[in-house]
């Protein structure tokens, strides 16, 4: 035995102390009594120990399974490494709503919303089956998610001008001494990163249009399309697959860039995932603390300041800035036509006897001798004008406070 205890001395097992002591089996056994499928099942230390004797310090299979108490089968099994090493499998159980399984499936493809209660009142109903309510809910819920196709999900490269992203966000503001729940509107090119943002009293079809323009010109140039989510102020009804049937002002605003637009499926963010990110971004960067301005304008002048300093501060993956970024992508948007699209919003009022006009909730007043006439509106976000046979007799600044008269 001698040849085959000198390499165990500088293993640093110990085994030559236990050798000499006679100790070897109480330090080294790592056994189990029991036993699945026929084979032996040893601690992973002792598999551990197995492999760096034969392996390592050349011991024999033979000789390893007597000093470490396992059969030679086990060694064997061991050093043949992880292939020859499978793990244990659970055999599959039954569980007790399999015998009505096609029965519930039945049920969830003729009504997708049932509920499990109501699957499990039919069982009772129908063969006197009653389940636990919590197992018959987990059960009902695996049936649906092996009837449903999974989604599966891209990751978007955006080609520099081709798209701008566009949304809503809400926040505070303290304008002229009030604190006033502001509707920011963002937009961002996604293959550059950049962002811009604008602040308004209200969220409305005007407040949308002026948006988009003013994006345009601050970006510099025109993208192919906007990816836009089925807001009401640019989509009247959602039809089947992408298809959208838009409202009247937003598709004749869009026609006269031309621009197209792509329109998110219902309850998908993640869609138009830039702007999202962009919304929480503009309200960390310029809305906390909240922001203290004499009016909306002045407002805005201080978001354009501060996401203009920001193209300077981020830095894209490639290593450029967002400003750098921003300025190799204007070459691949299309210039700013000379004609912009009309923003405004045109409705018919009439004048009542006190030659006032009630528009949005708000009343405002025009010359005394036009009481009682019809009259056209044309609502901008910041601005009334108010015209007679398509003469404008009067202009107000738009209010944003129900009931409040502006003479």
């Amino acid at each position: 035995m001698g040849p085959l205890a000198d390499p165990l001395r500088g293993a640093g097992f110990g085994y030559g102390k236990a050798l000499q002591s006679g100790r070897l089996r109480s330090v080294t056994t790592r056994t189990q009594s029991s036993r699945r499928e026929g084979q032996e099942v040893i601690r992973m230390s002792t598999r551990a120990e197995i492999r760096h004797m034969h392996i390592v310090d050349g011991v024999p299979k033979k000789e390893v399974a007597r000093r470490l108490g396992v059969d030679v089968k086990t060694v064997r099994r061991h050093v043949g490494g992880p292939e020859e090493y499978p793990a244990r499998q659970s055999p599959e159980r039954g569980r007790m709503l399999d015998a009505h399984r096609d029965e519930i499936v039945a049920l969830i493809e003729q009504e997708e919303r049932i509920s499990a209660k109501r699957i499990g009142r039919l069982l009772e109903e129908r063969h006197g089956v009653r389940r636990n309510e919590r197992t018959l809910r987990r059960y009902v819920q695996d049936v649906r998610g092996s009837l449903r196709t999974p989604e599966a999900f891209v990751h978007r490269t955006h080609v520099p001008g081709a798209t701008m992203e566009i949304d809503f966000g809400e926040s505070w503001a303290e304008i002229d001494g009030r604190r006033t729940k502001v509707f920011f509107f963002v937009a961002t090119l996604p293959a550059s990163n950049a962002y811009f943002a604008k602040a308004y009293a209200f969220q409305r079809i005007e407040c949308l249009l002026d948006g988009i323009t003013s994006a345009v010109e601050w970006f510099g140039g025109l993208p192919g399309r906007v990816v836009f989510d089925n807001a009401s102020m640019a989509v009247k009804k959602i039809l089947k697959g992408a298809e959208r049937a838009e409202t009247e002002m937003f598709h004749a605003y869009r026609s006269e860039w031309p621009l197209g637009a792509d329109f998110c499926s219902p309850a998908s963010g993640w869609e138009k995932g830039s702007v999202e990110r962009g919304v929480q971004y503009v309200r960390g960067l310029c809305f906390r603390p909240v922001p203290v301005a004499s009016s909306i304008a002045e407002l805005n002048e201080r978001l354009l300041h501060e996401l203009d300093i920001d193209l300077d501060r981020r830095q894209l993956r490639d290593g450029r800035t967002a400003r750098e970024a921003l300025i190799a992508e204007r070459e691949q948007l299309r210039p700013v036509p000379a004609h912009r699209p009309e923003t405004a919003r045109v409705i018919s009022c009439s004048a009542d006897k006190y030659a006032h006009v009630r528009i949005d909730r708000c009343t405002y007043s025009i010359p005394k001798h036009l009481a009682r006439k019809q009259m056209t509106a044309r609502l901008y976000h910041d601005r009334v004008e108010i015209a007679h046979e398509d003469a404008v007799v009067a202009v107000h600044a738009r209010s944003a406070t129900p009931g409040e008269y502006v003479l």
